[in-house]
């Protein structure tokens, strides 16, 4: 078993916690994803793999993850280490040859390079003004996540650290990039592949993103009553990924005859008998010690004291 990451709550989180905290987290992930722009969330995903096993040696030595912290501190190609193809693909559960066609097209246009070690981006990608004006879009998303959970009691105060001297939105994103691949892995596990499930994770989303934080009632399984979720329709969640309706119909259809999601008029429901399953359950419950553990590193930082003085003042972050 993990140990806990310093930081973390020293208790379990109640079925509402864990419901809000999921829900938070999920709606962090498929927005995050969006920010790479690399094409449909499978490509910003695919890419986000590729950033983050280059940066890893920086992600592994403290001083260097401090060194090349802020946004005008691009970390020299010389750090990355390339990833291939297939440990790609492994990662995110797709096969060899979509993630090797879609790398080919990133790479035709910049995103990436292929090289004889593996997959790159270089330090003149993420020095670019449409990835600096990500880091600072993916900044504000971690600030008002973190925002949210403060404020419905799911994380602690965070320990005091130093403040940094400039904002390391670079670290940010690396730290968060990190979290969100790590909450693909349980989500998606459950259902075998990448693109089946993040369709279920947006049929999700769209169901659950216009309810308030706090609910009275719940269901006797502890969950949101069905009638209260809104159904996603086949456009809301292609819109959602980014990818062809007629694609999203054909996944929905074959997701609902594998009874893991239900036709409710015009969309689509992930029901609570569903979401109460031992499986999902324990996908929850990993999700969240990656979530406790992205904020313990955050922390780490110093970025947290700032955004507590907002959360003070009520700021909306």
């Amino acid at each position: 078993m993990n140990p806990k990451p310093r930081g973390l709550p020293g208790r379990e989180l109640s079925l509402p916690e864990l419901r809000l905290a999921l829900r938070a987290a999920i709606q962090f992930l498929l927005d995050a994803a969006g920010f790479f722009r690399a094409g449909d969330l499978t490509d910003s995903l695919i890419l986000l793999a590729v950033v983050q096993a280059n940066v890893a040696p920086i992600m592994a030595d403290p001083a260097l993850q401090r060194r090349y912290a802020g946004a005008s501190d691009t970390p020299p190609d010389e750090l990355r280490r390339p990833i291939s193809i297939n440990a790609v693909a492994a990662s995110l559960r797709l096969p060899f040859e979509t993630v090797r066609r879609r790398v080919q097209q990133m790479a035709a246009r910049g995103v990436c390079e292929i090289t004889p070690r593996g997959l790159v981006t270089p330090q003149r990608v993420l020095s670019s003004p449409d990835h600096l004006d990500m880091l600072a879009v993916n900044e504000q998303a971690v600030k008002a996540l973190y925002l949210r959970l403060r404020r419905n009691n799911i994380l602690p105060p965070p320990a005091e650290h130093p403040p940094p001297e400039t904002p390391p939105v670079r670290a940010v994103a690396r730290i968060s990039s990190d979290f969100v691949l790590r909450l693909a892995e349980p989500l998606v596990g459950i259902s075998g592949n990448l693109l089946e499930g993040l369709t279920l994770i947006a049929v999700f989303d769209i169901n659950t993103r216009s309810l308030p934080d706090h609910l009275d009632g719940v269901d006797a399984a502890g969950f949101v009553p069905d009638d209260l979720r809104v159904p996603a329709t086949i456009r809301a969640i292609a819109d959602r990924l980014k990818v062809p309706y007629e694609q999203t119909r054909r996944r929905l259809a074959q997701l609902e005859a594998e009874g893991r999601c239900t036709r409710s008029g015009q969309g689509y429901l992930i029901i609570g008998q569903t979401l109460a399953r031992p499986d999902l359950m324990e996908a929850y419950r990993a999700s969240a010690l990656s979530l406790f553990r992205m904020f313990a590193n955050l922390g780490e930082l110093g970025v947290l004291g700032g955004w507590e003085a907002d959360l003070a003042g009520g700021g909306a972050g």
